[in-house]
């Protein structure tokens, strides 16, 4: 923006001979969970009567922040709000047909407050959500009233039964966090309900993160095994798709910034409650001179008490082996990673190995070490192809964009408060972003100590760390993908002991080899990004190539990439043998950039012999 000259005088205006290089942050994390705000109600969503001739379908809302229009309020924390409900006939829709109701806030005088429309009953799956429009003619609503949709709430009935699943609108379903108590006011207060998706953002923010995004997806009743597919869909997101359409992993990608990708919910747990009733004891001045079998009980009291989980959300069955086919969780994770390998260079995604039965049948317990060597060799199947009917990551084999976790983790708030099992990838998230943040992205995520970790769902000692790490290769003699094992070290902590990619290549097995390449593409990007649409000649060739070395160059100096000269560790060339005249007819440059990242030093070798009477180390 020019200056104002109000007076006359000298003035000093500093033109700098080149832009300054824009500042790209490659910290930045993206989480993928159920939206945790609206829910189906404490007082679950039900018909009444047998045969069904009335209904009461409620949801619960979560106390929230919002911004509407210039005023930011709370959205008031509502159990059991009611959508519709009705002792009497006739029922909203028919066995087998499904009814959105548009759940919005408004704004009167300051205060928000919660309404609902209902649109059309139609056949599952063909149902839609009522229009704007719509929506004010049911509510009296006029242009000049302040509201928001915050969610499509969808009851399908089957029989004498409903399900309810609240899907989050398109303003509400990417959500920037730089610290947890954004999430909390973003989000409300966490749910004790199984979900994932709070405990790893916190654990994110705990272990050094700075800034997240949360892209929320539908939250069906976890016993709705159809909308529970449609959520893992959900997770992946449709290749492509528009800002409003996008969800899960493909509205992260629509974000430059996010550069690690995580998925907490997709080992989510189901929690059950129990409800007990017990007498309380009698009052002190009757207990000291009757007997007590003789005192009535004064009241009773009631708790509402956690059972312990026994069975995740989504389906993880023990790892393919060609007898059964791949379980939810796989699945998820393969076409999480076969479309991260789309972006090459762009994202790395973070994978725990999740909660299965033990033995192969009962319980659902965490992971043990035979379970992490099955699981990965379950990924390495998959990149290989070698057996019929496992599952593909499609037209790729390079996954050095993810990267896998074993065990879980035993995390903890506070003193005296409840210890929650989670998987290990939030923590991973939390330990790149503080790397990278304090030494930069060419730094190994690893050899840090964990935060609000008390400990392990597994121990892990040498031989089991080294046959998870540094495997041996397959029968065929090909290499094997690496698990990064958490350890505890006494004096240390908990800490993450391992950074590699599930890639077997020779330099892109390294997680800071890979962030580093990510962090040139971004980096690069942003500083060309300036020179589009500029005249196709030598002198944009030139200025490229500038801009190219500043970019490169302070890698170099940090130690990024090897050599002992520029010349060694990069090249770039942007000249007429990449830039043939038919690309220039079409309107194209092209720029070649060649690096030589240096990789982690992972194991130092010490060598102890005895010369002439003297003990030496040799390192």
């Amino acid at each position: 923006m020019a200056a104002l000259y109000h007076v006359p005088g000298v003035y000093y205006e500093p033109q700098p001979r080149a832009p300054e290089t824009p500042v790209v942050r490659t910290d930045v994390a993206g989480f993928i969970g159920f939206d945790p705000r609206v829910r189906n109600g404490t007082t679950p969503s039900t018909l009444l009567g047998s045969p069904a001739a009335g209904h009461a379908f409620r949801v619960d809302v979560s106390g929230f922040q919002l911004v509407l229009g210039e005023v930011r309020g709370a959205v008031p924390a509502t159990r059991d709000f009611v959508l519709s409900e009705s002792p009497v006939p006739p029922l909203p829709m028919a066995d087998g047909e499904s009814l959105v109701y548009a759940l919005i806030v408004r704004e009167t005088g300051g205060a928000f407050s919660l309404a609902a429309a209902p649109g059309t009953a139609a056949s599952s799956g063909g149902e839609r959500p009522p229009d704007d429009g719509a929506v004010a003619l049911a509510l009296g609503l006029t242009a000049a009233d302040r509201r928001v949709r915050i969610a499509d709430v969808t009851v399908r009935r089957e029989a004498d039964a409903v399900f309810v699943t609240a899907r989050p609108a398109p303003p509400l379903a990417i959500t920037r966090c730089d610290d947890f108590r954004d999430y909390v006011l973003a989000f409300g207060d966490p749910p004790d309900d199984g979900t994932l998706l709070a405990p790893a953002v916190r654990a994110f923010f705990a272990n050094g993160g700075r800034r997240c995004w949360v892209a929320t997806l539908r939250r069906p009743d976890f016993e709705d095994q159809e909308e529970l597919a449609k959520a893992r869909e959900d997770m992946v997101g449709l290749a492509g798709a528009s800002e409003l359409e996008a969800t899960g992993l493909e509205r992260l990608l629509l974000l430059p910034e996010v550069t690690v990708v995580d998925a907490p919910d997709l080992y989510a747990l189901r929690i059950e409650r129990t409800t007990r009733s017990l007498p309380l004891p009698p009052g002190e001045r009757e207990a000291c001179f009757l007997p007590c079998d003789a005192i009535p009980p004064k009241g009773t009291a009631t708790t509402n008490e956690r059972t312990p989980a026994w069975k995740p959300i989504f389906e993880s069955a023990p790892p393919f082996d060609g007898s059964a086919p791949p379980n939810d969780v796989f699945l998820t994770q393969a076409r999480l990673l076969a479309r991260c390998a789309r972006e090459r260079w762009r994202v790395l995604l973070l994978l725990s190995v999740p909660r299965l039965p033990d033995g192969g049948s009962g319980p659902y317990v965490p992971p043990t070490d035979r379970d992490a060597r099955a699981w990965l060799g379950q990924i390495d199947i998959a990149v290989k192809q070698s057996k019929p009917g496992a599952p593909s990551l499609g037209d790729t084999e390079d996954v050095s964009c993810g990267a896998l976790y074993w065990p879980w983790v035993l995390t903890q708030e506070q003193v005296d408060g409840p210890v929650l099992e989670m998987p290990p990838s939030a923590c991973a998230a939390g330990v790149i972003a503080r790397r990278d943040l304090a030494r930069g992205p060419q730094i190994a995520p690893a050899n840090e100590t964990l935060r609000e970790v008390v400990g392990l769902t597994a121990a892990c000692g040498d031989g089991v760390h080294g046959a998870l790490y540094d495997p041996d290769p397959d029968a065929s003699g090909f290499p094997v993908p690496a698990v990064n094992v958490l350890r505890a070290f006494p004096g240390y902590g908990i800490q993450v002991w391992g950074a590699r990619t599930l890639s077997t290549e020779a330099w892109l097995r390294f997680v800071p080899v890979r962030r580093t390449l990510t962090a040139i593409e971004l980096r690069m990007k942003a500083a060309l990004d300036l020179l589009v649409f500029e005249p196709n000649r030598p002198a944009l060739w030139l200025q490229i190539t500038q801009t190219a070395f500043g970019v490169l160059l302070p890698l170099f100096e940090s130690g990024a990439l090897r050599g002992e000269r520029p010349e060694e560790a990069f090249y770039v060339r942007c000249d007429a043998s990449v830039n043939p005249p038919e690309a220039a007819a079409q309107g194209e440059l092209f720029v070649e950039v060649g690096v030589a990242v240096a990789a982690p030093a992972e194991f130092l070798v010490f060598r102890v012999g005895r010369r002439e009477g003297v003990i030496e180390v040799l390192e």
